[in-house]
């Protein structure tokens, strides 16, 4: 009878416990419009979620309208993805203001293998180039989430476009330009 009693503590006794799900500490891709700022390193990266993503002739149509401010002195630019209205970001005086947060670089995962690059892929945007495409493309091409672009949508464009923008330095005491690229990806 004790062995009964002993064999009843253990079978409705023990609980299953539960167990949390596990979190994840990585960022997941939620948006249809990628974009990368890439310095000597991949610097900065935003992730847009566009109403209507419509890429004519494999041409990514990413543009921006030149405006003035109110006292016609200073130029600003205002890039979009067509045929939608919404600012994806605006440069004026050299600086760079982007529309989503920025995504945090340390919360996207790296792959071992690079994806290959093609350069017949690439379509460059606004002004020509002062680098060699093939080195932005090794910043960014082992990233997941340029994986999961790329597979989504493999016969669409990579647009880059050159920014020069200023960024203070200490030992200088004032503002220097330094060149920075723009990589932009869509999944349709």
């Amino acid at each position: 009878m004790y062995i009964f009693i002993l064999l009843g503590f253990f079978l409705f006794g023990c609980k299953k416990e539960q167990v949390p799900p596990a979190e994840q500490n990585h960022y997941q891709s939620e948006g249809n419009f990628l974009l990368f700022v890439v310095g000597d390193t991949l610097e900065a990266a935003y992730e847009y979620n566009l109403s209507t993503i419509q890429v004519n002739n494999d041409t990514l149509p990413i543009l921006f309208e030149s405006q003035t401010d109110g006292t016609g002195m200073q130029e600003y630019r205002i890039w979009k993805m067509q045929p939608n209205d919404d600012t994806l970001f605006w440069t004026y005086e050299s600086s760079s203001y982007f529309v989503e947060d920025e995504i945090n670089i340390n919360d996207l995962l790296f792959e071992y293998a690079p994806l290959p690059y093609d350069s017949t892929q690439f379509q460059i945007i606004s002004s020509k180039l002062n680098t060699d495409i093939e080195q932005l493309w090794t910043k960014v091409s082992r990233l997941q989430i340029v994986k999961e672009y790329r597979n989504v949508s493999p016969d669409s464009k990579i647009g880059i476009s050159r920014q020069v923008l200023y960024s203070y330095n200490e030992e200088l005491s004032s503002s220097v330009p330094a060149e920075k690229y723009l990589i932009f990806f869509v999944k349709y």
